[in-house]
């Protein structure tokens, strides 16, 4: 009877230092980034422009659930082998211009906490995909999509979008200008596996 109770409390106290360590963890951001200052990105991010819907679907097949899981999900998964840095909250974190303030990946993880509390994984893709460089003075999806097939990005197709989703991995190793070959194969290969 005396070893049950001992076990429950010794259960009790890692359960409150778990609780504790969670909250500590989750607030750490502040520490380093003011509120203002994150809830202008976060208003930034849910403005930004939607992408044609096949960007979501081809986006989805390249990277699983990305679009549906959090970082904490996506994080457990990384430490079992598989990736977690295609999370869009992920990416919005880590890129933002704010990620330079944070000090230490606890910061990190938890500001990717605060974007996913106040936006979508969807409206981080669409923010990310926004402001990212495609190379040629080709900032985001908008100015890619003219500058590479001449055409809005609402008219792409299947290819050109996935073009555009495989060129995020690295814009110069999958440059459409200089490695036809080898963004064609991997173009190839992701719209196969979209069939199966």
């Amino acid at each position: 009877m005396q070893l049950k109770k001992t076990s429950i409390i010794i259960l009790l106290i890692l359960a409150g230092f778990s609780v504790i360590g969670y909250f500590s963890v989750k607030t750490e951001w502040k520490n380093y980034i003011s509120r203002d200052e994150a809830m202008q990105l976060v208003n930034e991010v849910k403005s930004a422009d939607e992408l044609p819907y096949a960007f979501y679907e081809l986006f989805e097949i390249k990277y699983p659930n990305s679009l549906h899981n959090n970082f904490s999900k996506q994080f457990f998964k990384g430490v079992l082998g598989e990736s977690n840095i295609e999370v869009p909250s992920y990416l919005v974190a880590s890129n933002s211009k704010l990620q330079y303030k944070i000090q230490n990946k606890k910061g990190l993880v938890s500001f990717i906490w605060f974007i996913e509390e106040n936006t979508s994984q969807k409206e981080c893709l669409n923010y990310y995909v926004s402001k990212f460089d495609y190379m040629y003075n080709s900032k985001g999806i908008a100015q890619a999509s003219k500058y590479y097939f001449n055409k809005d990005a609402h008219d792409l197709n299947k290819n050109e979008i996935a073009t555009f989703i495989i060129m995020l991995e690295n814009p110069y190793y999958y440059n459409p200008k200089k490695h036809k070959e080898r963004l064609a194969k991997k173009v190839k290969k992701m719209l196969s596996s979209n069939k199966n």
